[in-house]
């Protein structure tokens, strides 16, 4: 992998994978660490889904990796919600993967990137809660 992808990469904020053609990660960046509370050992060289104790072990997202490998396609906003042993329940949407090619055109990846959407999730369901009470208090008010 190119010393310029690998820093384009840690530059991004938002977590970053690279997986290799057996779907094991060959690159994580900062981010993806850090909000996954994961080590390089723990990742590097190992499949995506043994990751946080086969937390990523999912039967869709295999299923869209495979597709993107053997087809070529790619995915958008594939969403997981899940609870993590070490940050709890997560919402998670995989932003897209994409296929790459390095030098070596037998030897495809998948650039798959990742937002945690749990905050803000969790803020747009409060401000609907909050929007149902305030037009409850409003049709009361019309009443009265």
């Amino acid at each position: 992998m190119s010393y310029i992808f690998e820093n384009v990469t840690e530059t991004v904020r938002e977590p970053l994978l690279v997986l290799d053609a057996d779907l094991r990660v060959r690159l994580a960046n900062r981010a993806f660490y850090r909000i996954f509370h994961l080590q390089s050992v723990a990742a590097v060289g190992h499949s995506v889904f043994e990751l946080g104790d086969g937390q990523w072990d999912l039967p869709a997202l295999r299923s869209l990796l495979d597709s993107v490998l053997t087809a070529g396609s790619s995915f958008d906003d594939f969403q997981v919600e899940h609870e993590f042993p070490e940050t709890g329940r997560r919402i998670i949407l995989m932003m897209n993967a994409r296929l790459i090619q390095d030098q070596n055109p037998a030897s495809p990846m998948i650039l798959l990137a990742i937002e945690d959407v749990t905050e803000r999730r969790e803020t747009e369901e409060r401000l609907q809660e909050l929007t149902r009470r305030l037009q409850r208090s409003n049709e009361e008010l019309r009443e009265f």
